[in-house]
């Protein structure tokens, strides 16, 4: 059974505003109407991969504000700002999914906020062209929103938001050790981590887990040394 979320409540909203204009609808609104109750529906009954859970909900909010126009005209663009509880739940388990490789110290644009704000663009050029008031205010909502997530990010977010306890060891060739050391977020929010060891011969366990607030967690470094030499616990190269 599905559990009570910001998310299936804001998709329980969604379905119930298309199932009402499917009462005042034109023929052509009502296909795009059944099309997102389609979507919808599916998607709440089984839930699907979340890269494709997260297409299914983004083209369900770009075009509801059409399917809605029937019902109360242009301001059918403010019926989808309680469905965008449902982007942010997608969002957030599409992120959980994702696995990274290290490249470069720093915050920077993700592949996924690239790929949607050029799809986004792409969305509200065609609407200029064709002149859909409508959808160029849907798609400027949905930029507002997405706006004023990354706001909120880099505020909570700071640029060092892991800090790692340091230990010195010394293993002999052969032998096996396994140390124990704590991350802690200094972020204002969660943050998927992942660690990643600089030699082969270190294991870190957990390598991929998600970090509360201000919390901590304990890791666990495995030592399969080829030599004899000092090292320290912070190998593990903090990525997320």
């Amino acid at each position: 059974m599905t559990s009570l979320t910001a998310g299936t409540v804001a998709r329980a909203y969604l379905v119930a505003v298309l199932v009402l204009c499917l009462l005042v609808s034109s023929p052509l609104q009502m296909g795009l109407v059944l099309a997102l109750l389609a979507v919808q529906l599916y998607s709440a009954y089984k839930q699907p991969k979340a890269s494709l859970n997260l297409i299914f909900v983004v083209s369900s909010l770009v075009f509801a504000p059409l399917a809605l126009e029937a019902l109360v005209g242009l301001y059918s663009v403010l019926l989808i700002v309680p469905a965008l509880f449902l982007l942010d739940w997608s969002l957030k388990d599409f992120a959980l999914t994702q696995k990274f490789s290290f490249s470069e110290v720093g915050r920077r644009a993700s592949f996924v906020l690239k790929t949607l704000g050029a799809g986004l663009f792409l969305v509200f050029g065609v609407s200029v062209l064709v002149w859909n008031v409508t959808l160029m205010l849907g798609v400027a909502v949905i930029f507002a929103y997405l706006a004023l997530v990354l706001a909120g990010i880099f505020h909570g977010m700071l640029k060092l938001s892991l800090a790692e306890e340091k230990t010195l060891r010394r293993t002999v060739v052969g032998n096996t050790e396994t140390v124990e050391f704590t991350i802690k977020g200094k972020a204002g929010m969660p943050i998927l981590v992942s660690l990643q060891s600089t030699d082969s011969w270190v294991h870190v366990d957990p390598s991929h887990f998600m970090l509360s607030a201000k919390k901590r967690n304990t890791c666990h470094c495995a030592v399969y040394s080829a030599l004899s030499r000092t090292y320290k616990n912070s190998h593990p190269s903090i990525l997320r």
